[in-house]
């Protein structure tokens, strides 16, 4: 699946597009944040660690609809980020790391991801795959040339999409000093 240099890039571009004012570096605590949340599906790894096998319980139900809704309620509940946006946000972060699995080859079983549990138990898997496998049998296989190769290409998809949506907020802001200063002389 992805690796969490994808899924950190992809929650890197989710928060340069919902915070409208943020600069491109931004607030770092911030940054971090969104960083776990598009990463904690992922915490499935840890039991599977002690038992000895790490994918033991990888793609399970943290992999699924009604875990991204069960984890943005939790954020939810933290007072700090009690907001319609931030339900959305956190849940956003979390089933977009599920839907990026969705979109990556699966090589080891269950291949693919429980998108829609709680509705059903079945796998899910995308016909066509945008990303690349990680293997993740020891933490020296983690920088094979494979593995190596997938980052790559997920860090230049994302920082492609972080290029255009930095371009965007760029343009959309010179063009609403210009309406404002149309407006001024007007």
């Amino acid at each position: 699946m992805c690796s969490p240099v994808g899924h950190s890039l992809a929650g890197y571009a989710l928060y340069l597009a919902c915070n409208k004012n943020c600069k491109l570096i931004g607030d770092w605590k911030k940054i971090i944040l969104y960083f776990f949340a598009a990463n904690a599906p992922d915490l499935d790894f840890i039991p599977g660690i002690f038992t000895g096998s790490a994918n033991r319980f990888h793609h399970g139900i943290s992999h699924t609809l009604g875990f991204s809704l069960l984890f943005a309620l939790c954020m939810y509940m933290i007072p700090r980020f009690r907001t319609k946006k931030d339900f959305v946000i956190f849940f956003s972060l979390y089933f977009g790391h599920v839907v990026i699995d969705f979109l990556t080859a699966d090589t080891s079983a269950p291949f693919g991801v429980m998108l829609f549990w709680p509705f059903t138990q079945k796998y899910f898997i995308s016909s066509f795959s945008l990303f690349s496998d990680i293997h993740h049998l020891f933490l020296s296989d983690l920088f094979d040339l494979h593995n190596i190769g997938a980052m790559a290409w997920e860090t230049a998809l994302f920082l492609f999409i972080i290029v255009l949506l930095t371009f965007a907020r760029k343009i959309g802001k010179e063009s609403l000093s210009e309406d404002r200063q149309r407006n001024k002389n007007g």
